[in-house]
């Protein structure tokens, strides 16, 4: 299916744009000015349509009105379907769901109750629990009157502290118990509530999918390995297949009901290869684009499940790979690293026409006078 599609771009949603524009679609872009420098002067957007500076997508009570004026873009534009981007977005979309879809088709998405059970930390570990998933232990720290709970006595060290919402900001790791408990005694208000989660030394590995009703309709397996050199550290991507993690992912969508796109964060405990749950994104992910190296285009997905629920693509899990940076790399190899040199060899031609393509795009921006 070719699309026109309304994409909600809450701040430089530049790789779901290309995404959506490799897939054939007709894209129109809506977003705050200010929040989108290259965005807005992409040629890949057919046309970007300013929302007022002062929108938010987490301030609530501005959501009837933001959906109303985001259907009549859509009405205007003739729009099939809507895209949010961002988790905000996407929460703002399930939130005015029926106002949007008055105006044109919104990409498949869950209640905000399953999502809600998937993003908060401390919910997804008891549902893990509830279904017998692997997880690390945790406990929930609410307050420091926390500290003498049996079950963060049971925990072992060294340990994570993490916020219950949210990506990577804000995790602690604590060696012992007394340095946990003079952080936790002393800590203010705003630390709270955290999970606290054993650490063990291991592999990271993440199940990516799009799902509906329940059935993961596309997934892939993305593994990421770590190149160090002259103090920089670039995390590489490829796609595996891994049939276990796969399991645990359609598991974790079936016993959910759940309906979006999400990415699962899961660690292979280095002592006994043993495959641990970590967290659930349930929402487009920070590597999306890295997807498109192995035949994925999960923007694509979204907007052709909207009208063909069998829509179907395949992993094509070949080697190739996306790197952070490309310059550590460059130079490694120039001294001789034959690692750098291995890792080079393996980076996927979409990586590089993109990264030529953003160098351009923004200097395109500071042009026309687009701050970056």
């Amino acid at each position: 299916m070719v699309a026109r599609i309304l994409l909600i771009s809450d701040e430089e949603a530049v790789g779901l744009l290309w995404g959506a524009s490799t897939g054939g679609h007709d894209v129109y872009v809506t977003g705050v000015l200010s929040r989108n420098p290259t965005v807005s002067v992409n040629p890949k957007c057919k046309k970007f349509l300013p929302l007022p500076e002062d929108t938010s997508f987490v301030a609530t009570e501005s959501f009837p009105e933001l959906a109303i004026g985001i259907a009549d873009l859509a009405r205007s534009l003739s729009v099939d379907v809507i895209v949010p981007t961002s988790f905000e977005s996407v929460k703002f979309a399930i939130s005015e769901r029926q106002k949007l879809e008055e105006a044109a088709m919104l990409i498949p998405l869950a209640t905000m109750d399953i999502v809600n059970l998937l993003d908060d930390k401390h919910s997804f570990f008891k549902f893990c629990v509830e279904h017998g998933l692997p997880h690390p232990a945790s406990c929930l720290l609410s307050s420091s009157d926390d500290l003498n709970k049996q079950e963060l006595q049971d925990l072992r060290f060294p340990l994570l502290t993490k916020p219950i919402f949210g990506a990577a900001e804000g995790i602690e790791r604590f060696e012992t118990s007394d340095e946990l408990r003079q952080r936790v005694a002393t800590a203010s208000a705003d630390f709270f509530p955290v999970l606290a989660q054993e650490w063990f030394d291991g592999e990271d590995i993440d199940f990516n999918g799009y799902a509906l009703n329940g059935v993961v309709q596309v997934e892939s397996v993305m593994r990421t390995t770590f190149y160090r050199h002259d103090n920089k550290e670039v995390s590489l991507t490829d796609f595996v297949r891994h049939p276990e993690i796969s399991s645990l992912g359609n598991e974790i969508v079936r016993k959910s009901n759940y309906t979006g796109p999400l990415n699962i964060d899961l660690r292979i405990r280095r002592s006994d290869n043993k495959i641990l749950l970590i967290e659930v994104n349930p929402r487009f992910w920070g590597r999306s684009m890295a997807c498109l190296i192995d035949g994925l285009n999960f923007i694509d997905a979204a907007i052709n499940l909207t009208t063909n629920p069998e829509w179907r693509r395949e992993s094509r899990s070949d080697g190739r790979m996306w790197a952070s940076s490309i310059m550590p790399l460059l130079r490694g190899a120039l001294r001789g690293d034959r690692a750098a040199r291995q890792y080079l060899s393996r980076l996927s031609a979409t990586q590089i026409k993109f990264q030529i393509y953003m160098k351009c795009l923004r200097l395109w921006s500071r042009f026309k006078g687009r701050s970056t």
